[in-house]
């Protein structure tokens, strides 16, 4: 089973319960395809738990889902050298 990890940052009107129950459906849904190794939350202007998350062990995950486009420019490269280098995918899903 292909080992993955959720990244979500919150949009900035959405409370942390919606953030919380929204990657608890997600991951419900995920796992009958991948092990999820980690989750990852941030509030909608910060980056410190995509930090945490780029920092990790990623030659362990074979994916990094995210919830939206990573609109800072400097995340965004970083995240792209990462996957490309550590051998992991990005993917976007879209929340139901």
């Amino acid at each position: 089973m292909a080992k993955a990890v959720i990244y979500y940052k919150m949009n900035f009107y959405e409370g942390t319960e919606q953030a919380v129950s929204r990657v608890s459906k997600w991951i419900k849904e995920l796992q009958t395809l991948y092990t999820v190794k980690g989750v990852f939350i941030d509030l909608s202007d910060s980056s410190t738990e995509l930090m945490e998350l780029l920092n990790s062990r990623l030659s362990d995950i074979d994916i990094m889902f995210i919830n939206k486009d990573i609109n800072d420019e400097f995340d965004s490269i970083l995240i792209s050298e990462l996957s490309r280098r550590e051998h992991f995918e990005v993917r976007l899903l879209e929340w139901t």
